[in-house]
C-alpha cells in the first residue's frame, strides 16, 4: 500500500500559495548558488524541492515565469542540438537578454 493510495486514506496534500511562493524564493537562490541559470533538465534531475514529475516543475516553471518576466528562455545550451528550457535568477534575468 503507498501512501497516496485510496486504501490508504490519506491524499496528496496540494501547495497553498505561500508554499509555491517559498518556492520560487528557493528556486532563485538555487539558481544564483548555482551560476545563476539551470536548464530544466538539470532542474528535474536536482530533485530540487522533491519534485518528481515534469508535471510539478512545469507548473512551478510557470510560476516563477509568471512573477519573473523574461527569467524563463528557450534556447540553444550547446553548440549543436535542439534548444532547451533555460531558467535564469531573477536578477540576472534582466540583464542575460
Amino acid at each position: 500500500m503507498t501512501i497516496n493510495s485510496p486504501a490508504s486514506g490519506r491524499r496528496a496534500r496540494r501547495p497553498t500559495n505561500a508554499d509555491r511562493s517559498g518556492r520560487l524564493d528557493e528556486l532563485t537562490a538555487w539558481l544564483t548558488a548555482h551560476g545563476g541559470r539551470a536548464s530544466r533538465r538539470t532542474l528535474m534531475r536536482s530533485g530540487l524541492f522533491g519534485i518528481r514529475t515534469a508535471r510539478e516543475l512545469d507548473a512551478l516553471l510557470d510560476a516563477y515565469a509568471r512573477t519573473h518576466p523574461g527569467s524563463v528562455t528557450v534556447e540553444r545550451t550547446g553548440g549543436r542540438g535542439p534548444k532547451a528550457i533555460v531558467v535564469h535568477a531573477a536578477e540576472t534575468a534582466a540583464t542575460n537578454r
